[in-house]
């Protein structure tokens, strides 16, 4: 049955470290429904993501494939999202699992989704977080916590032209990753003016930013690296990541902390959902 539930999905390969704070940073902020779709991961993810399936936290679907695919996984896995949930949601957002949501005047989904009244879809530009010079991964601190400086957005401009989306799912006529096709409507960025998703203009993050952890530490990088872009299929000559792009994106030059109003509610819902975890049944 058809409900105005706001829905956030990602596609997830081997993001074992980082799937609980993703997850409780969406129910904090107000995130209705969970879904993610398992990329065959080899890492201790999928059990956690089945447990809290089986707590009814979180939908899991399970995407397989076809290693000799001309595409990546990742378009064909949200236009498959698309339509299983287009009679059960009214919007969606289509959020990585190394990227967070930063409401600055809103207290939570719901609330900023219903000031956009108006629109089918609306873009929310990234902030792109660099190493901050770390260069090992640390598991005793969350993601938001290592990494508070990004990109000078108002020195270099370009780097926060990128945006991620939320749309009314029954307008969604095509999925690419950073944005929608859609049927009818108006496209908003976060000031509501009308935009071209494809010809985005600078993007401002005065209303709502999207934290692109994008590096993480050199550690890290190493293995987003060998993984590869979800986007891409295997035999693409840019499947995957190159030294450079490490340097070319590992902007430190600021500091942002506006996601740190997020963090002890965050770590509470972690530890909510760790005992959630503890009590499923193993299998």
């Amino acid at each position: 049955m058809k409900s105005d539930t706001i829905a956030v999905c990602a596609i997830a390969k081997n993001e074992g470290p980082y799937l609980l704070e993703w997850i409780a940073h969406s129910k904090v902020i107000g995130f209705e429904k969970i879904i993610i779709y398992d990329n065959e991961s080899t890492d201790h993810g999928p059990a956690m993501l089945k447990a809290l399936a089986a707590a009814g936290e979180i939908d899991l679907n399970i995407w397989v494939w076809p290693k000799d695919a001309e595409t990546g996984p990742q378009v064909p896995c949200y236009t498959a999202a698309v339509e299983k949930y287009r009679d059960e949601i009214e919007w969606i957002g289509f959020i990585d699992i190394d990227e967070f949501l930063v409401l600055k005047n809103h207290d939570n989904v719901r609330h900023f989704v219903e000031d956009y009244s108006e629109a089918n879809g609306i873009a929310i530009h990234w902030k792109l977080f660099g190493s901050d010079g770390h260069k090992k991964r640390n598991d005793d601190k969350l993601v938001s916590e290592r990494f508070t400086r990004c990109e000078d957005v108002a020195r270099n401009p370009l780097f926060g032209r990128s945006a991620k989306s939320i749309c009314r799912i029954d307008k969604i006529v095509r999925v690419k990753p950073h944005f929608c096709i859609l049927s009818e409507g108006l496209y908003f960025n976060e000031k509501k003016r009308a935009i071209q998703p494809k010809r985005q203009p600078f993007g401002t993050h005065e209303i709502a930013q999207i934290n692109h952890y994008f590096t993480k530490s050199y550690e890290e990088w190493l293995i987003k690296a060998e993984r590869g872009r979800p986007s891409r299929s295997l035999s693409a000559e840019d499947k995957f990541r190159a030294i450079e792009e490490f340097r070319k994106f590992d902007r430190s030059h600021v500091v942002d902390t506006s996601i740190e109003k997020y963090r002890e509610a965050t770590k509470a819902e972690m530890a909510r959902l760790k005992a959630v975890i503890d009590a499923v049944p193993a299998a």
